[in-house]
C-alpha cells in the first residue's frame, strides 16, 4: 500500500482541509478529522471520492481518483550459463514482472568489478530481455548480468558466464611419404580446438576414401608397407564445435630389388662374342658388371646396363662375371657365372711338297 494523491482546492474562505472515502469500504483517510495539506499517502489500490472544505466548513466533493495496483519490479526467470562455440550464435533470456521495464545488458572480466553495457556490431538486443552474440568470438568470453528498472523498483539479475569453445584448426598438415616395401610410413597431424579432440584417418589406397579402422589418433602408421598401401592419406579432426579435414598426403612405395632371371654361364671361341644378361624388377638405378678374369673382382668400364656383351673374345676374357644392381630400396649382386673362352684351330705344322718317282 504504497499509493500516493495530492489533492488541493481554490476559492473558499482561508485555508482548506481534504479528505478521501474509499468507494470499495466507506472509510474516510484520514480516519478521522482532516488532512491540512491535501497530501495523501500509503493508499491501497481503490477508487476514491475527494472532498474539500474551507474554514467556515462549506463542503466540495472533487472528481473520484483511482490509485492502480503497479506490479513490483521482480526478476521471475534468471539468466543461465552458455557455453557456445566460435562463430556460432548464443543467447541469454531474463523474464521479469514489472510495470514499464527496461533492460541493459552488461558484462564484465571477473563477473564482479569494471561492469560496462555491451555493444559490439554483433551484439543484439542489448536493452531487451533477450541478448543475442552472433557470431561468438573469443573476445566475448566473459561475465553478463542484466538490469532490468520498472515502475515499481529495480533489480539486477544473476551473473552468468559464457565460455566459448574453440573450433578445430589443423597447425601441421600430415606430409608426403616415400617408402620402400617392407618398411613403416608414418603420417601425423597436429591441431588445435576445444578438447576433446578427436581423429579419424581414411585412405584412397583401395581406389576411393574409406576410414581405416583402429585409426583414432594424431598419428598413424602404416607398418610393413606394400605395394598396395601406396595412395593418398588424410585426417578427419573434430570436437564439439565441428569436423576439419587435413590435406592429403601421398604415400610412395619404392620396390625392392628383385632378380628375376639369373645370367647364364657362356662358352664362345677366341675372336666371337657372348652376351651375359640378367632380367630385374624394383625401382632400378644403376647396373654395374664385374669379373676376376684378371684374378680379383673388379668393375669392367661402362659395362651398366642389364646386359654385357664381349665382343672379340681373348683367352684372357676367361673368368667369372656377375652383375651389381643399385636400388632406392638397396642393392643387389646376381650370381657368378663362367665364362670358356675355347682356342680356335690353329696349323702349326703345314704339310711339305714332296717329289717322288
Amino acid at each position: 500500500n504504497d499509493g500516493a494523491i495530492q489533492l488541493s482546492a481554490s476559492g473558499g474562505t482561508g485555508d482548506k482541509d481534504f479528505q478521501l472515502v474509499s468507494t470499495s469500504t466507506g472509510n474516510t483517510i484520514p480516519s478521522s478529522g482532516w488532512n491540512e495539506d491535501g497530501n495523501f499517502t500509503g493508499l491501497a489500490p481503490d477508487e476514491y471520492e475527494t472532498y474539500a472544505r474551507d474554514e467556515n466548513g462549506c463542503l466540495k466533493q472533487g472528481s473520484n481518483v483511482t490509485v492502480n495496483a503497479v506490479t513490483q519490479t521482480n526478476i521471475t526467470q534468471q539468466p543461465t550459463d552458455a557455453i557456445a562455440c566460435e562463430g556460432t550464435a548464443t543467447e541469454f533470456l531474463v523474464e521479469a514482472e514489472g510495470e514499464n521495464n527496461t533492460y541493459t545488458w552488461q558484462s564484465s572480466p571477473d563477473g564482479s568489478s569494471n561492469w560496462t553495457d555491451v555493444s559490439g556490431s554483433n551484439i543484439y538486443g542489448s536493452n531487451t530481455d533477450v541478448l543475442t552474440i552472433d557470431p561468438v568470438s573469443a573476445g566475448d568470453e566473459l561475465y553478463y548480468r542484466v538490469h532490468v528498472v520498472g515502475d515499481c523498483g529495480e533489480e539486477y539479475s544473476d551473473v552468468v558466464s559464457l565460455s566459448v569453445s574453440d573450433t578445430v584448426s589443423i597447425t601441421s598438415h600430415p606430409g608426403d611419404q616415400t617408402v620402400c616395401e617392407g618398411e613403416d610410413a608414418m603420417f601425423s597431424v597436429s591441431a588445435d580446438g576445444e578438447t576433446p579432440l578427436n581423429y579419424q584417418w581414411y585412405t584412397n589406397a583401395g581406389g576411393s576414401w574409406s576410414s581405416i579402422s583402429g585409426a583414432t589418433s594424431d598419428s598413424y602408421t602404416v607398418s610393413d608397407v606394400s605395394g598396395s598401401d601406396a595412395g593418398d592419406y588424410r585426417v578427419e579432426v573434430s570436437n564439439a564445435c565441428g569436423t576439419l579435414t587435413s590435406n592429403a598426403a601421398t604415400l610412395s612405395v619404392n620396390d625392392t630389388i628383385e632378380i628375376t632371371d639369373q645370367p647364364n654361364d657362356q662358352t664362345g671361341c677366341e675372336g666371337s662374342s657372348v652376351t651375359f644378361s640378367a632380367s630385374v624388377s624394383g625401382d632400378v638405378t644403376g647396373y654395374q658388371w664385374e669379373t676376376n678374369a684378371g684374378g680379383s673382382w673388379s668393375d669392367i668400364s661402362g659395362a651398366t646396363t642389364s646386359d654385357l656383351t664381349i665382343s672379340d673374345l681373348e683367352n684372357s676374357d676367361e673368368g667369372n662375371y656377375r652383375l651389381k644392381i643399385q636400388g632406392v630400396c638397396g642393392n643387389a649382386t646376381t650370381n657368378s657365372v663362367n665364362l670358356a673362352v675355347s682356342d680356335t684351330v690353329s696349323i702349326t705344322s703345314h704339310p711339305g711338297d714332296q717329289t717322288v718317282c
